[in-house]
């Protein structure tokens, strides 16, 4: 992977020198490791780690993220139109792996 700059992606990135990488998930080469919230069965939200090359906002879209320089949390509650994004610690969250 590569360091992203998130303005290609149609946001407003301040400052815009700052550069992300994204981990969604971990994949061993046949099964993939997710960080997922899980309610009756349902996946209700998942967790991607995100890192920033320094202190940065992202905004656009009705979205507006703090990333502090270094790794940070990225979740996202999944609504019937979109996931909605956002920063904080996964509480609740539990690690899943597809086993083919």
């Amino acid at each position: 992977g590569k360091l992203i700059n998130m303005a290609d992606e149609g946001l407003t990135v301040t400052p815009s020198s700052a550069r992300f990488y994204q981990i969604i998930s971990f994949d061993d080469g046949s099964n993939e490791l997710k960080l997922l919230k899980v309610v009756a069965g349902e996946e209700k939200e998942y967790a991607t780690f995100f890192y920033a090359t320094e202190d940065a906002n992202l905004s656009g879209g009705g979205i507006s993220l703090n990333f502090k320089k270094g790794w940070t949390w990225l979740l996202n509650r999944k609504t019937d139109d979109d996931d909605v994004p956002y920063t904080g610690e996964p509480n609740g969250f539990k690690w899943y792996i597809n086993f083919d």
